[in-house]
């Protein structure tokens, strides 16, 4: 895409007016002729779509071919190597006559009144996409590489699918609205497509703008091109991506007048990717008895609301709602119950009283003036944000590390061990992103959790937020927390033991670790599924993203690469996913596995999370009650290892706590707990080792006699 010395460069417009006025006249021109109608049946039948989208199909087609032949000719899919010839000229006249043709489109939507199809984003593409490259094909005059090509080629082979798929459901032969499971994957296929499609141009601009001199590539086609496709993948996600993940959130009006039965339905417990789901819904919430039935169908946390029915999930709804005025408002427009009967009121009101009694004031954490003075004293400070971006340029320096000493030095193990390590930290980092605990905002802490877990590491930040917030709502409880999911491999109580294999049983404290990594395909595998099945493709677009950077970076986006490349890819990935497996999941271990099994809600929030959780590698004092500098370094050294994680109770207390707080406020907690009888446990490092792998070598001891016994009745 380099310029040509030996051409005089022309004075160049940059509006195309042609264009503009026929967009103007043509659909002025649509708009009376629809306003002139009386009748309210539509002129046009399904075989003016069908014919429309044959077209569409049969020249986008032909300019995504023309093009993908001129660059495989080449080897060079991106068009940086790629001499502009006529045949691209050509191609990329005929994808700019196609632009026009977009309008009429438009034009049919309005006469046959689909006003519902016509968003922001249509008005805006179908506008300025002509004089976008109505500009850039008289830029093309002037260029030497054909690079500026690869947009149309990318752009027309998306569209050939995409009226593919219009045409055939415009077909009187075949009708996706008929199947509707059919006509949901097709649909969300599309529109995967169309994120691959912004994603891919994105990446293009930028590798051309980063990675390419500027006399090879005109730094405004560069700029113009990331602009406009970053613009409309923003539109996209504002117009499309919404009403299409709102499938499947509508409650029928028959599932809400059997709310009264108040039972778990049994079809939604076999059929529904969101969960259990209950008839009726009841939640009482500072006070007040919410009616969530039909909301727990929208819930982001996902089915954790269900646990909670006719109980008191204020603490639960304080964690992780704090200070987030969109939650309260949220909250006010779900319906109260409504309860006319003054003597159940009183019993009811009496009955909670006396609950509250039992379980002391001090429990009800949200209620007390200790969770307000730890909030006071230590969120929202400015030295714990720059801490925060240490770490994170840290571990954007560990993942260039590892890339480094795969690709340049030939050390993929090497660099798949500081690979994984990084990934760790990535995981803590998105972590605490989404527990809000950097910023303070959900915005800008969502998406920074985006940008560790999706860009850096190919992962989902919801599916993440849907499992651990059950973790936190109920940890430990089995049915909820999804963190106790590690059966069939190994199990650390007697319910879980049932579903473990004998053999795995009798050696589980020794195949622990290693059969960490084997469950790193299994979540590899669930995230896709999730972000799918969700619906989130704008999820799906940043996993993309990551992938072709990546693929980038190892000159793997030609029509093969290069086979030292993938294998130097491969053994870096396997050994960094394995590596980041096993140290995640040995330091959750350290805090929750070996602790006690939950059931029902007759515990209060603050000792639940204590009986639960378990802290470890915290610098005890000495009779003195003072802490040597040696205990004090040892201290930092494992909370930066496990990402702040050995203090696990501060953690559960206050999720959105700042994680370089935890070690500040661990004495006050300690003594909170202390002065209300709560447990508070706090074991060395080679402590919690003993009680993880010793819990698992008891549960399998105890589970294989349990079954020999049963075995000799």
């Amino acid at each position: 895409m380099g310029h040509n010395a030996s051409v005089t460069e022309p004075t160049i417009g940059i509006i195309d007016f042609d264009f503009l006025v026929f967009i103007i006249g043509f659909l002025s021109l649509c708009s009376v002729f629809e306003k002139s109608r009386t009748d309210k049946k539509s002129i046009l039948t399904r075989k003016w779509f069908f014919y429309y989208d044959l077209l569409q199909v049969a020249l986008n087609a032909t300019v995504a071919f023309r093009i993908w032949n001129v660059f495989s000719q080449s080897g060079d899919l991106g068009g940086f190597a790629t001499r502009n010839t006529d045949a691209v000229k050509s191609a990329i006249q005929l994808h700019y006559y196609t632009k026009w043709l977009d309008v009429g489109f438009t034009g049919l939507l309005i006469i046959s009144r689909r006003w519902r199809k016509i968003n922001v984003l249509h008005i805006f593409h179908h506008a300025t996409i002509g004089p976008v490259w109505w500009y850039v094909l008289r830029q093309s005059e002037q260029l030497d590489l054909a690079a500026y090509a690869f947009g149309g080629m990318v752009n027309s082979f998306v569209h050939m699918l995409v009226f593919a798929h219009l045409a055939i459901a415009a077909s009187e032969h075949v009708s996706l609205s008929q199947n509707a499971s059919l006509k949901r994957i097709t649909s969300g296929l599309v529109k995967l497509l169309q994120i691959a499609q912004c994603v891919v141009c994105i990446a293009h601009a930028v590798y051309a703008l980063t990675w390419v001199s500027g006399d090879k590539i005109p730094r405004e086609l560069c700029c113009l091109q990331l602009c406009y496709v970053f613009g409309s993948l923003v539109l996209f996600s504002r117009d499309i991506l919404p009403n299409w993940t709102s499938y499947g959130r509508t409650v029928h009006k028959s599932q809400q007048d059997s709310a009264s039965k108040g039972v778990l339905r049994k079809e939604s417990q076999k059929k529904s990717y969101r969960g259990f789901r209950l008839e009726k819904l009841h939640i009482k919430i500072r006070g007040v008895e919410y009616d969530c039935t039909a909301f727990q169908e929208r819930h982001p946390g996902g089915d954790i609301m269900s646990r909670y029915h006719e109980a008191d999930a204020t603490d639960a709804y304080e964690s992780f709602h704090f200070d987030s005025e969109h939650s309260d408002r949220v909250l006010l427009r779900i319906p109260k119950v409504k309860n006319d009967n003054k003597e159940e009121n009183d019993a009811a009101s009496a009955k909670e009283k006396k609950n509250l009694a039992a379980l002391g004031e001090a429990e009800g954490m949200a209620h007390t003036g200790f969770s307000q003075a730890i909030r006071d004293k230590y969120f929202g400070k400015a030295i714990y944000q720059v801490g925060f971006a240490i770490w994170a340029a840290s571990t954007i320096g560990l993942i260039w590390l590892a890339m480094y000493l795969a690709r340049d030095q030939q050390r993929p193990v090497l660099g798949g061990c500081v690979l994984g390590l990084a990934w760790a930290h990535c995981g803590f980092l998105q972590h605490h992103c989404g527990h809000v605990a950097v910023s303070g905002k959900r915005s800008i802490d969502f998406l920074l959790q985006t940008f560790f877990e999706g860009f850096l590491k190919g992962g989902s930040a919801r599916w993440w937020r849907n499992r651990h917030n059950k973790h936190h709502a109920q940890p430990n409880r089995i049915g909820v927390d999804g963190d106790l999911a590690t059966t069939p491999l190994f199990a650390w109580d007697q319910k879980l033991a049932k579903k473990c294999f004998s053999w795995s049983l009798a050696i589980q404290q020794y195949t622990f670790l290693p059969f960490l990594a084997a469950y790193v395909p299994v979540f590899f595998y669930t995230t896709k599924r999730f972000m799918w099945r969700k619906g989130y493709y704008d999820e799906l677009g940043v996993m993309l993203l990551h992938w072709y950077v990546v693929g980038c970076y190892f000159n793997l986006t030609g029509m093969w690469g290069d086979v030292s490349y993938w294998r130097q890819w491969f053994v870096l990935y396997s050994v960094g996913y394995s590596f980041q497996g096993v140290y995640l999941g040995f330091f959750f271990g350290l805090n929750h596995y070996a602790e006690a099994r939950m059931e029902g809600n007759n515990t209060s929030w603050p000792r639940w999370q204590t009986t639960t959780a378990v802290n470890w590698g915290i610098p005890n004092k000495d009779k003195n009650g003072k802490v040597t500098t040696l205990q004090h370094c040892q201290g930092w050294f494992w909370a930066v290892a496990s990402g702040f994680l050995n203090l696990q109770v501060e953690h559960h207390f206050f999720p959105q706590m700042p994680p370089f707080a935890y070690v500040f406020a661990q004495p006050e907690v300690e003594r909170f707990c202390k002065g209300h009888d709560m447990p508070y446990r706090n074991l060395s490092f080679l402590g919690a080792c003993g009680k993880m792998f010793g819990g698992l070598r008891d549960t399998g001891i105890e589970a294989l006699a349990a079954r020999k016994a049963k075995k000799n009745e």
